[in-house]
């Protein structure tokens, strides 16, 4: 008898599971042929009950899709909530290739949501996408989609991490996969980062041919493709075009460029897209003083990433809030808080942009007579400058370094002279025509020579003439300051 019951006791345990994904497919069955639509639009529902059927791919896949329909609505800790049990359950696969294959979907997904709550250098978004470029290569998804969302995962990560040669020679394999494939938006995401990559090399020159480029093979569809790869690929492509643009001087065709990436973005169906494209719009005028549109822009942006909690955006909107303050006036609790931000990004292990902010809060530092901490900063901005963390904000990087150094109550002229003369020469390598006069100007307001010579109203007036020659509008506000330091 007790043999029995051990026999019978086996029996019910092997036939439970059984019952149990017989009992599962039924409910799927039944919730299927009450409300069929409502549990195609709950994934995540539907996974549970696929997964008690033993269906575990299937079940993988909607919590792959549970994870997307949350990123396009902005709410990415629940998608990366959903991703991580994703992962959890891959062990029941059998299949290795479908495992790997199921992986590499997740590992893409998690590194976009990822940059949003953290940002692009940050090591759980490396994690993702190095692991989802190893995957590509496992399963042998090389010249693939699968292979260029990967990529350009770590292409942004890599950039954004300041390691610019890096990014350089992975922009040139994202354009060599795209014209492999023929794909038509991959193309689109690859122009975009070749113009990134010079711009932030200090390559300024071709921006117009990439725009061109982009008015030739854009399609509305592509907006979508801000759901893969963290970022609108257009009002990418044209707000770096206006940056470059506003560098080489031709101002109104980065107003425009500018202007026509934010009224792109206001259409996108996705919230998370817009603090970026009204961030990076709002630093172009702020570039040159103070700016109540860029106030509007930054304030819109903090507004968007505060109501979906994205916090990567909230502390980028953050920092040029503080910016935008200190363009207006001398403010203490700014100078605070961007002091303390500046030092908080670069500890998340990106270095995009703080040799500029870093220079700037050291220089309002400096005039506000804290010299020691204006130093601090102004050393950390030039540790990067010099690591050539990126290329085309460097002289202005050294520019205001070299105005703080004159400002110092003992004035370290040779240093800022020394400054002042790389900051001239590299803007001058890179035909940024902005920062070349800006140079001009301060070495004229600190009797500084350039290359020897004085900054004379002959030396700035000739040097108008050299930049408007060269493509720069007298309309660009460094040229009506120059103009205005002649009377």
């Amino acid at each position: 008898r007790f043999r029995h019951l051990l026999v019978h006791t086996s029996v019910l345990a092997s036939e439970l599971p059984r019952q149990l994904v017989r009992l599962n497919q039924a409910i799927l069955a039944k919730l299927d042929e009450l409300d069929g639509e409502a549990l195609r639009n709950r994934p995540h529902v539907r996974a549970k009950y696929l997964f008690g059927a033993a269906e575990y791919k299937a079940g993988i896949d909607c919590l792959v899709r549970a994870s997307l329909l949350r990123s396009q609505a902005s709410q990415f800790e629940e998608a990366i909530g959903y991703l991580n049990e994703a992962k959890t359950k891959l062990g029941l696969v059998t299949s290795e290739e479908t495992r790997f294959e199921l992986e590499l979907r997740i590992q893409a997904q998690l590194g976009a949501a990822w940059i949003q709550l953290k940002n692009f250098a940050a090591p759980e978004v490396a994690a993702a996408y190095d692991r989802a470029q190893q995957l590509s290569a496992l399963i042998r998804k090389s010249a693939s989609e699968e292979e260029f969302t990967a990529l350009w995962g770590v292409w942004s990560n890599r950039l954004v991490g300041g390691q610019v040669r890096k990014g350089v020679e992975l922009g040139r394999a994202l354009t060599s996969i795209a014209q492999t494939l023929k794909a038509r938006h991959l193309a689109v995401l690859a122009n975009a980062a070749e113009l990134v990559t010079a711009t932030i090399a200090g390559d300024l020159a071709n921006a117009r041919r990439h725009v061109d480029f982009l008015d030739r093979n854009d399609d509305p569809s592509d907006i979508h493709q801000a759901v893969t790869y963290a970022i609108d690929p257009k009002s990418l492509c044209l707000l770096y075009a206006a940056h470059a643009s506003w560098l080489r001087g031709e101002f109104e065709y980065s107003c425009e460029r500018a202007e026509e990436a934010l009224a792109h973005v206001e259409a996108s169906p996705y919230e998370f897209v817009k603090p970026y494209v009204m961030i990076f719009a709002a630093v172009l005028p702020l570039y040159a003083g103070p700016s109540p549109q860029a106030r509007a822009l930054l304030d819109r942006a903090v507004a968007t990433a505060d109501r979906f909690n994205i916090a990567y955006w909230q502390l980028i909107g953050r920092i040029w809030q503080s910016v935008a303050t200190l363009r207006e006036r001398h403010d203490p609790e700014a100078l605070n808080l961007l002091d303390n931000l500046v030092h908080m990004y670069r500890a998340s292990g990106a270095t995009f942009f703080i040799s500029y902010q870093a220079a700037l809060s050291g220089l309002k530092l400096v005039e506000a007579g804290e010299h020691e901490r204006g130093l601090r900063n102004i050393g950390i901005a030039l540790d990067l400058a010099e690591a050539d963390t990126e290329r085309f904000t460097v002289p202005e990087v050294y520019r205001m370094c070299a105005a703080a150094y004159a400002q110092l109550d003992g004035p370290d002229t040779g240093k800022a002279a020394q400054l002042l003369n790389k900051s001239f020469a590299l803007a001058e390598t890179q035909r940024a025509n902005a920062w070349m006069v800006a140079g001009a100007l301060t070495a004229r307001r600190f009797g500084i020579d350039l290359s020897g010579k004085p900054v004379t109203a002959g030396y700035i007036s000739a040097l108008l003439d050299r930049v408007a020659a060269d493509g720069m509008s007298r309309k660009h506000p460094f040229f009506l300051e120059a103009l205005a330091s002649q009377n």
